[in-house]
């Protein structure tokens, strides 16, 4: 009894040493992607998709309107000419879609009506991407050139998934607000680990059943 006590305590303490070492690393490699994504790229785009994120009754948040601000830098940059796709559905808490209120956003500093397309159905970051790519394709067509614009720690996996959607995009980020960023880059590694886990868990689970 005792030796299966000891090969229990040691198995969590290694899941813990584990899990402490992943946050860690997580953070840290966020962070480095962060900031080596705040420039806008050098080659024109097609279109901006932007994630959608919390109202403030029917407007963005200030979290949110960071994205669009940035959406609007590198649109004015290249021309005033990209199409861009606000991405979000409208949340049980909300008065309005995501998608309908950044459109808003965008049309009142200057954006035509004609360039911005809505996609008011998605409520995840997989779905943002899924949802944008078939848009791009019905009103576009493919092989279009994309630049993804979000909040810095939400960069690398809103490029994971538009990878796994085929879209050609490049990463553009909105820097985090100080109050925000402890919280923020916890939160985006838990849901990245979340998003892996079918690939590497139990990979990781059959190492840390093996250590001594």
């Amino acid at each position: 009894m005792g030796a299966k006590w000891h090969g229990a305590a040691l198995f969590c303490a290694n899941a813990l040493h584990a899990c402490g070492l992943w946050f860690s690393l997580s953070i840290a490699a966020l962070d480095r992607y962060a900031r080596t994504h705040r420039c806008n790229p050098k080659d024109c785009v097609d279109v901006i998709i932007v994630p959608g994120a919390a109202l403030r009754g029917s407007r963005p948040s200030p979290f949110l309107a960071s994205r669009l601000e940035r959406a609007l830098e590198l649109w004015r940059e290249q021309g005033c000419c990209a199409h861009i796709v606000v991405s979000g559905g409208q949340g049980s808490d909300e008065c309005t879609s995501e998608a309908s209120a950044m459109h808003r956003y965008l049309a009142e500093r200057g954006v035509p009506d004609g360039l911005i397309i809505d996609e008011s159905h998605s409520t995840t970051t997989r779905e943002n991407m899924r949802y944008s790519r078939q848009l791009i394709e019905e009103h576009l067509g493919a092989g279009m050139r994309v630049a993804v614009v979000s909040t810095d720690y939400h960069l690398p996996r809103c490029a994971m998934f538009a990878a796994s959607e085929g879209l050609d995009a490049v990463s553009v980020g909105a820097s985090s607000a100080h109050r925000a960023w402890s919280r923020g880059y916890i939160r985006e590694t838990a849901a990245l680990t979340r998003a892996i886990l079918p690939t590497y868990g139990i990979p990781i689970l059959i190492a840390l059943a093996c250590m001594p």
